[in-house]
């Protein structure tokens, strides 16, 4: 992962490491929420952690390192990049800076060729329809896959 602080610029054991996958870049806001993602196993890829989102009131780029983003995304294409994932919670916060991010990376990412995904959403394992709310539910038939 790469780490933003206000000195310096760190990359982790993950980053580093020859035998992560380079066409995959996730972007979360934690290392406890990289490290969540690790644990699942689904992916090898590589991270850049912002280190907080955004409060929904806040649209301002300059809160987010949009410009090292970019600078690693141009890096990583370089290794073979094909995929930005934005892996944010589920809260007004978290889409928010997700959006944010979009905006910021879209264009470079655009001229590139790199998608740009955010995670899917919808019921979890154990989940009663009837209890589900309009967005849960909204989300699992946008995300809906055919099961062969």
């Amino acid at each position: 992962a790469l780490f933003f602080s206000q000195k310096s610029d760190i990359l982790c054991p993950f980053c580093i490491d020859p035998n992560r996958n380079s066409e995959q870049l996730i972007i979360t806001d934690s290392e406890i929420n990289r490290n969540s993602i690790e644990k699942s196993g689904v992916t090898l890829g590589r991270y850049f952690i912002l280190g907080k989102t955004l409060s929904v009131t806040c649209s301002d780029l300059k809160m987010l390192p949009i410009e090292q983003l970019t600078e690693y995304i141009e890096k990583l294409f370089g290794e073979g990049l094909q995929e930005v994932v934005i892996a944010l919670s589920y809260t007004p916060e978290g889409e928010h800076t997700g959006e944010i991010i979009k905006k910021g990376i879209k264009d470079r990412c655009k001229e590139i060729n790199i998608k740009i995904s955010f995670l899917g959403r919808g019921f979890s394992a154990g989940t009663e329809v009837e209890y589900s709310d309009a967005d849960t539910m909204r989300y699992a038939f946008e995300n809906r896959r055919e099961k062969l």
